[in-house]
């Protein structure tokens, strides 16, 4: 009797893989050692190498993948995330930068659990905002907690779009996804799969959004990545081919977004930083740990590479919550100033006219003729 497949990997610590479509590993190889020519947004770093050279490349019609066209053309390592609910468990518990939360903290509510868990959930940490230069995917039309196919260790899996960088750094995933893509490797909080290999693509259409059908409140990485694998085979059969609409649309949208009459310009350098959060807190933020070191420390052997290449979080930037206005009492108008009455000048006074000098009598002598005229004047 033959062991059955699935409890052979089980017992080997392997997790179930999906084998890549011919048409996907075609563009796998196609645009690996190409140049990206819709460069959405470049000036992004491994976090590694010192290089800015990693860019959000739009050359597949209804989908986003980063790409670098250093070194021949590469895709990206695999950091690992611990960020979510539950951030100090299991492979998570030595990962000093961990936070709390996700970006997509409040949507996720929505299915019944209080965050993305990343020793749970297979999410990928793609977009960055608060940084210079940034990079929001949900301009070009993808959809948060939207499925996202990952081409990793020569196989496909699902996962979703679950966290965003704050920096310059891109690359990384939860640690359910981590181990969903490469079980032989001793991948921790503290320990990545530092090759650039990965293809993390993502997809511009909302029938990429799982919504209920997926398994939120499933036990393991497997079981949540089945309960999407229907949608995601669907978005990657589509994959290369001509649609109703291509990237060049989503190109136009970002366009028309910020500066409707130039043509968007293609950027091939980049610069390195880890990423506080962008989300908005509900809840309390909580006290952001700050790593001590992001140098990677590759250990190489025959059949694997791996480092201790958790690159430090910057701890997410917590929103201060906007002070309602306080109306402006309406300003009660002046009453205008009643003019003053000009006052009336004094009449000047007229000045007196000095009074003229009595002229003093002159006294008449007494002579013997008036006297005479008198005395016969009185009778007797």
């Amino acid at each position: 009797m033959h062991t059955p497949v699935f409890l052979f990997l089980a017992l080997a610590g392997l997790s179930p893989a999906y084998e890549l479509p011919s048409h996907l590993k075609e563009l796998y190889q196609t645009h690996k050692s190409a140049k990206c020519n819709k460069v959405l947004q470049g000036k992004f770093s491994d976090g590694a190498s010192g290089k800015s050279d990693v860019a959000y490349c739009g050359d597949i019609p209804g989908a986003i993948f980063l790409h670098s066209s250093s070194n021949g053309g590469t895709y990206a390592d695999m950091d690992i995330d611990c960020d979510g609910a539950n951030n100090s468990a299991g492979a998570c518990s030595n990962d000093p930068s961990g936070q709390g939360q996700t970006a997509f903290k409040d949507d996720v509510k929505e299915f019944g659990i209080s965050d993305l868990n990343a020793n749970v959930h297979p999410y990928v940490v793609f977009g960055n905002e608060d940084g210079n230069p940034k990079f929001d995917p949900k301009k070009y039309g993808m959809e948060p907690l939207s499925v996202m196919a990952v081409v990793c260790n020569g196989q496909l899996h699902y996962g979703i779009w679950g966290d965003t960088n704050g920096g310059h750094v891109t690359g990384e995933s939860s640690l359910s996804m981590a181990k969903l893509c490469f079980p032989g490797e001793k991948l921790d909080g503290d320990s990545g799969h530092s090759k650039k290999d990965v293809m993390y693509i993502g997809f511009t259409s909302k029938d990429a959004v799982p919504g209920k059908k997926a398994d939120w409140h499933a036990k393991d990485g497997h079981t949540f990545e089945k309960s999407i694998k229907s949608i995601g085979d669907s978005l990657v059969a589509k994959l290369g081919k001509s649609t109703g609409s291509s990237q060049s649309d989503d190109v136009r949208r970002e366009q028309a977004h910020h500066h409707p009459s130039h043509t968007p310009t293609t950027l091939t350098t980049k610069a390195s930083s880890r990423r506080p959060h962008s989300h908005t807190p509900t809840t309390t933020p909580k006290t952001p740990v700050t790593r001590t070191s992001s140098h990677r420390i590759h250990t190489y052997s025959t059949s694997v590479v791996q480092s201790s290449s958790h690159r430090p979080h910057t701890p997410h930037t917590p929103h201060t919550p906007h002070t309602p206005h306080t109306p402006h009492t309406p300003h009660t108008p002046h009453t205008p100033h009643t003019p003053h009455t000009p006052h009336t000048p004094h009449t000047p006074h007229t000045p007196h006219t000095p009074h003229t000098p009595h002229t003093p009598h002159t006294p008449v002598p007494i002579t013997s003729s008036n006297v005479v005229s008198s005395a016969r004047a009185t009778p007797y």
